[in-house]
């Protein structure tokens, strides 16, 4: 009887354990939410990087406007720089386009005179000329009063001319410089004359006497003696 009285108590004892270890399970969970929550997850703040550090400042991850575009003034030159000067590049100095015309803005610097005792006048000294010369009929006198030139022009109907001129002092006055393959000095009426020509023709004569200068130019080719005979007639009339 007793030995049944204790295994009563002692099952009684079990049971009553076994309902306190029930209640205590009950009041102290095994898995927490909140404890598990804090360290199973990680706090936002923890494990995302901040915005201003996961994600680069504007500025910093798109370089500014002025350092990646460079600015009109280089991008593009000035356009003075890139385009020549109108004048420069589309029209060539007048000293690259050949000989110089004569400046139509210079006024002819003679005077034309009807008769030989007008032209004396104006030009303040004799000039010993002919009347006519065989084939050349027509005669104008004319004087240059800026040079003190006198200028007796002969003449005709086929625009043949030869030209006699008269000034002070000793220098060229013809007024022909072009280039001839012949160049002979001559005495005539006791004058040295230089005579220029090509082959058989002279077209230019030149000498000086008493101060003053002469000339006798030919446009045209002109029988060497006959051209001589003129300049010996000149030289006799002003001597």
């Amino acid at each position: 009887m007793k030995k049944w009285l204790a295994l009563a108590l002692a099952f009684a004892l079990t049971l009553s354990l076994a309902a306190c270890g029930k209640q205590g399970g009950t009041e102290t969970p095994a898995n927490d939410e909140t404890t598990t929550t804090d360290t199973t997850t990680p706090d936002d703040t923890a494990t995302m990087p901040d915005d201003t550090t996961a994600t680069p400042d504007d500025t910093a991850a798109t370089p500014d406007d002025t350092a990646t575009m460079p600015d009109d003034t280089t991008a593009t030159p000035d356009d003075t720089a890139t385009m020549p000067d109108d004048t420069a590049a589309t029209t060539p100095d007048d000293a690259t386009m050949g000989p110089e015309a004569p400046d139509a803005g210079i006024a002819n610097p003679f005077t034309d005179y009807a008769t030989y005792a007008e032209a004396e006048a104006a030009a303040g000294f004799k000039f010993g000329v002919p009347e006519e010369i065989g084939g050349y009929d027509k005669v104008a006198y004319r004087v240059a009063d800026d040079m003190s030139l006198f200028e007796v022009i002969y003449s005709n109907d086929t625009d043949a001319s030869l030209t006699a001129r008269k000034a002070p002092g000793d220098w060229n006055i013809s007024g022909d410089y072009s280039q001839y393959t012949q160049e002979v000095a001559q005495s005539l009426q006791g004058v040295n004359v230089t005579c220029l020509g090509d082959g058989d023709s002279l077209f230019l004569a030149m000498w000086t006497v008493d101060d003053y200068s002469y000339s006798l130019g030919a446009d045209a080719s002109m029988d060497r003696m006959d051209f001589l005979g003129t300049v010996e007639t000149i030289i006799a009339l002003n001597t």
